[in-house]
């Protein structure tokens, strides 16, 4: 039976408590790649690949939330952002599951929705991530039974009378992961879409918006997209290293 009062959805629930997963070694090893112990970055611990290190188009050197951010061109979305400098944030687009580049218009108009992830990257503005909302917000404007998805996740339906329309929470109970999701339904014009918020730092919160055709992936995508920025930051410590 699922326990509707998990730990999650409690109110005095000030903080996610995760196991020693790959994902709660991503967020030790940002903190600590964000602090400038540059050392961990012939650790192996996270593999080099392609995803951050294309020696074969430019890239810049992007400081969002106080944080260094060497990202090629093809992952930033918007013109305005293909600048060095501090900037408030940033929009990247990447392939699924490659991870490849699709910044361009013309590439995101051609990749079928289910194949894309958007990832913000901005100056946090508080300290209350989906998790977080589980155990406040969302907690008191749950309507309806307590489902279990077949991907392993909880399903529970927020109240249209809150002004949440045709909105879901995903989350997980079974793995402790802390892994939270909200989804809004689409239409004609608007895609179906799911959002997760994830506090990196005290000055950097990352959004990251996927098709709810992923949810069946929702482990792996997580830890994709959170290896993918402790690329960004790993890339721009070698960076600096090596001028």
């Amino acid at each position: 039976m699922i326990q509707a009062d998990h730990p999650f959805l409690r109110a005095d629930r000030g903080f996610s408590v995760l196991p020693l997963t790959f994902l709660t070694s991503s967020l030790i090893l940002l903190t600590v790649l964000f602090i400038g112990h540059a050392g961990l970055r012939h650790t192996g611990l996270i593999a080099p690949n392609e995803m951050a290190e294309r020696g074969d188009e430019p890239a810049y050197e992007i400081v969002v939330g106080g944080i260094n951010l060497r990202i090629p061109t093809g992952y930033l979305r918007f013109s305005e952002q293909h600048r060095n400098g501090v900037l408030p944030g940033v929009d990247l687009a990447l392939a699924w599951p490659t991870m490849a580049p699709i910044g361009d218009a013309e590439t995101l108009r051609n990749t079928p929705r289910e194949n894309i992830v958007f990832i913000g990257l901005k100056d946090a503005e508080n300290t209350m991530d989906t998790t977080d909302l589980l155990g406040s917000v969302y907690r008191e404007v749950f309507v309806g039974t307590v489902e279990q998805t077949p991907s392993g996740l909880v399903r529970r339906q927020l109240d249209p009378r809150a002004g949440y329309v045709d909105e879901m929470v995903y989350y997980d109970i079974s793995r402790g992961s802390g892994f939270a999701t909200r989804c809004a339904g689409g239409g004609e014009t608007v895609w179906e879409t799911c959002y997760r918020d994830i506090v990196l730092t005290n000055g950097l919160t990352t959004t990251y918006r996927f098709s709810p055709a992923l949810l069946d992936d929702w482990q792996i995508l997580d830890e994709s997209v959170l290896g993918f920025l402790l690329m960004l930051a790993r890339s721009s410590q070698d960076y600096i290293g090596n001028e």
